[in-house]
């Protein structure tokens, strides 16, 4: 028997900050046990369709498998990536241990902090983007600017304030009603002051931690705007098969004295433009560019000092926790009799 997870079947059934305890212990596993092979990949059709695939092992967890996704894309005049589709997400589910076929889940994951907040990938892409931010951010961060108030943003929020007690949010997006009414949710959703302000600057000066969870094409971020031990975490991420798309400013790469990824064998495969064409061009120094893995192992320094500004950008490597998740879901499942076992075989033969 294989179970069948739909979205409706997972919605609410673990938190975000459970996915993050997931995601944690999968990259310190995949840290010490690095397995060949995992990048993620893309495939472009002519009509716009790409398909992404996110392969993992998950060793606490004893699951290995994929998670693939397809989207429609239309690059606007102004450089903007639009999707006019948006195909459900599937994850398959292997045994690692047995290598039989363990669970299918069809669409988004919902955490129970946003049960009906829909973003692509929104719960992986936040949950890698705590890791990273958890490793490098003050621990004593209450206050944060965030640049974009979309889907991605309110996921990647709320994965904030898990990892760090944070007190005092500003928000900034270019439309006013879209900011606002960002603020004024997410407040409720958090219990904490969250406030819209008018101008980029506003919400960046001064802010313990910065998130940039945009759809931009060009940086939005001046480094000079950012105060002493600031830590910075950016999500816009592109590769040489398609538009080269950046959301970090040289500034803000200059004035870094850590610059941490998920994984630079992905940075290499992508050669996206915040981290590889900086480094190319000189902006960025190759000696302060880490992965989670060295600095999880310690082959790397992370933050020394409490005034030292630091970046984590999410290259979108994390096949290996979003096993760990998908292992959990099923798991929470099976216990309160949710989902579709079908009668197929788990293994063709054994």
């Amino acid at each position: 028997m294989v179970l069948v997870l739909t979205t409706d079947d997972m919605r609410g059934l673990i938190s975000l900050r459970e996915a993050i305890a997931a995601f944690e212990t999968a990259f310190v596993d995949w840290a010490h046990n690095q397995p060949p092979g995992g990048l993620r990949q893309r495939v472009h059709a002519p009509s716009g369709a790409r398909i992404l695939l996110h392969q993992g092992l998950a060793y606490t967890a004893d699951a290995l498998g994929i998670a693939v996704h397809c989207e429609m894309v239309h690059v606007a005049d102004d450089g903007r990536q639009r999707f006019s589709t948006m195909g459900s997400p599937v994850r398959v589910i292997y045994d690692a241990s047995t290598a039989c076929l363990r669970a299918v889940l069809i669409g988004e994951i919902y955490p129970e902090e946003l049960p009906n907040s829909h973003a692509v990938v929104g719960l992986p892409t936040a949950a890698a983007s705590a890791v990273g931010t958890k490793l490098l951010a003050r621990p004593d961060a209450t206050t944060l600017g965030l640049l974009g108030a979309g889907t991605q943003a309110r996921y990647h929020l709320v994965a904030a304030c898990h990892i760090r007690p944070l007190e005092r949010v500003r928000v900034y997006s270019p439309t006013r009603a879209s900011r606002e009414g960002f603020a004024s949710e997410m407040q409720t959703v958090l219990g904490i002051d969250v406030q819209a302000v008018d101008h980029p600057a506003e919400a960046v000066k001064s802010a313990d931690i910065v998130l940039l969870a945009t759809d931009t094409t060009t940086p939005v971020l001046d480094g000079d705007w950012l105060a002493e031990g600031t830590h910075v975490t950016s999500i816009v991420w592109s590769s040489s098969q398609s538009q080269k798309r950046r959301e970090l400013d040289d500034t803000t790469l200059r004035r870094a004295a850590v610059v941490a990824t998920n994984s630079l064998q992905q940075v290499e495969a992508d050669q996206g433009a915040d981290l590889w064409d900086t480094v190319e061009s000189g902006v960025l120094s190759r000696d302060k560019l880490a992965d989670l893995g060295q600095l999880i192992r310690g082959d790397a320094p992370g933050r020394s000092s409490a005034e030292e500004i630091t970046v984590f950008k999410n290259c979108a490597f994390w096949g290996m926790g979003d096993q760990a998740v998908a292992s959990l879901l099923v798991q929470r499942a099976e216990e309160r009799g949710r989902g579709t076992p079908i009668d197929a075989p788990a293994a063709q033969y054994r």
